[in-house]
């Protein structure tokens, strides 16, 4: 039976015809060679062609052949995609390194930053400036030393709202004296005042007082206790509110805590000085907390710019320490149940709660 094969349009009717055909051969020039052997004629010239050339016999190249074309391709197409994937690949890491190195790079200097910044001493005059005042009794102008507002940076407050700051002591500058008459008051209250009080102060204050001979720049803690205990004057001679009074107790108490702080830094801690300091906070947090006491039966609120839920808050505190363990369990009690009183407070409530507890049970 022929073999029927198509090759440029033209039928051939045997296999050797095709194959020469398809090799560029002339099937007379290798009948010739092979002669009428057809079948070794088709042998021999076979096995002369490459695998890939073979023809099938059948109208096509080897399916073998295509199949390997096919895989040839597809292995071009994956070596291709792997390197433009490694190529990527690599510039992400390199991007990445980069990164990297100017991560460490901010790092380092953030360090180099905070290390320069510690090592910087921190002046207490950096902190202040001269403000100038009028003053409320006798109307003359001077320059007091004065806290730069949102200068110093807040480190922590004690449980009785004591503020602690870094490199000053605020306390030390919260109380203004007038350098010509003496009046002298907290910074909150240095303020006009009504005709009879200006009368007491003039009478009282004035007639003793003593100009200084120098404008400090800085003040010792001798020097603001001082002025504390002036300040505490005035507003007695003016006959001031419980409240005022008591809250120049309560600041005056503050500053004595910081300054036994102070001497324990200083290595001053079985110093008789400290015992005396010591001895003056007691005193001040007792009068402040008498006062607050007695303000809050007649006066009203905001007191002393703290509302209702602060100053029971700072009262409970300073019955606390003051052994007055009845009153500060009514306000603690007090506190826990007000709707006005914020989850922040309550959480320290709970906390002096916890403290008085632990004093009941004597631990």
């Amino acid at each position: 039976m022929p073999h029927r094969g198509h090759r440029g349009g033209v039928i051939f009717s045997h296999p050797k015809q095709l194959a020469c055909r398809s090799y560029g051969l002339q099937a007379n020039f290798l009948h010739g060679i092979y002669g009428n052997d057809q079948q070794g004629f088709y042998f021999g010239f076979i096995c002369r062609i490459p695998p890939e050339h073979r023809f099938d016999g059948a109208g096509g190249f080897c399916e073998a052949a295509e199949k390997r074309r096919r895989s040839n391709e597809e292995n071009e197409r994956r070596r291709a995609v792997i390197e433009e994937n490694e190529r990527r690949r690599a510039v992400i890491e390199e991007n990445e390194r980069r990164r990297e190195e100017e991560r460490k790079k901010e790092e380092e200097e953030k360090k180099k930053k905070a290390v320069e910044a510690a090592v910087k001493e921190v002046k207490e005059e950096d902190f202040l400036f001269d403000k100038t005042y009028e003053c409320p009794v006798c109307a003359r102008t001077f320059k007091e030393r004065t806290l730069r507002t949102g200068k110093a940076r807040l480190v922590k407050t004690d449980m009785d709202l004591r503020p602690t700051f870094e490199g000053i002591e605020p306390l030390k500058y919260d109380v203004v004296q007038c350098t010509e008459c003496g009046f002298t008051a907290l910074t909150r209250y240095f303020v006009p005042m009504t005709v009879p009080q200006r009368k007491a102060i003039l009478e009282k204050i004035t007639s003793h007082f003593r100009k200084p001979t120098e404008h400090k720049l800085l003040y010792s803690y001798e020097d603001a206790v001082g002025r504390y205990k002036l300040a505490l004057v005035n507003a007695i001679v003016k006959n001031a509110k419980a409240s005022e009074k008591a809250y120049i107790c309560l600041r005056a108490g503050w500053l004595a805590r910081s300054y036994a702080e102070y001497l324990e830094e200083q290595g001053l801690s079985n110093h008789s000085k400290y015992a005396e300091v010591k001895g003056l906070e007691d005193e001040f947090l007792k009068n402040a907390y008498e006062g607050f006491a007695g303000a809050i039966q007649g006066e009203s609120f905001p007191m002393c710019g703290m509302d209702e839920s602060t100053v029971d808050f700072l009262l409970a505190n300073l019955a606390m320490r003051n052994k007055q363990y009845d009153v500060a369990s009514k306000l603690i009690s007090k506190l826990l149940i007000s709707p006005n009183c914020n989850s922040r407070t309550k959480d320290k409530v709970r906390d002096l709660k916890d403290e008085l507890i632990r004093l009941h049970k004597g631990v």
